[in-house]
């Protein structure tokens, strides 16, 4: 006696990096290079959105003596959202997306710091790496 309905979803997976805890230990001046390297920590999964515009519900897939629709309570859809959530995080929380998370971390925090450092000295580069 089951019955079974398929919900199809659109999910973003939003990864940061805390740049509100760089101190001065963090940014290291090479006279010599004319570089100063900005050590910051690695990217996390800060949170998961899952877009309600787009969750599509399929049809209710009957079985012989199942019959009618699939009636839920509102402790049924916070265990299923729960659920859901556990997967998308797992889903996100990849080695593969932190290293691209890590890769645009770096990238992005150069283009931002580089222009401050070139504006005191045109003759310094920013290099940004991980603690």
């Amino acid at each position: 006696l089951t019955k079974t309905q398929k919900v199809s979803y659109t999910s973003t997976g939003y990864f940061v990096v805390d740049l509100d805890n760089i101190t001065k230990d963090n940014i290291i001046q090479d006279t010599e290079n004319k570089t100063i390297t900005i050590r910051i920590n690695h990217a996390y999964l800060q949170s998961i959105d899952i877009d309600p515009e787009k969750i599509v519900i399929g049809e209710v897939k009957e079985s012989l003596l199942a019959r009618g629709d699939i009636e839920l309570t509102v402790k049924d859809y916070n265990a299923i959202e729960k659920e859901l959530r556990n997967r998308l995080e797992e889903k996100f929380n990849t080695a593969e997306n932190g290293q691209v998370a890590d890769a645009t971390a770096l990238r992005m925090v150069k283009e931002v710091y580089e222009p401050v450092v070139k504006a005191v000295d045109k003759e310094y580069s920013v290099v940004v790496e991980f603690k």
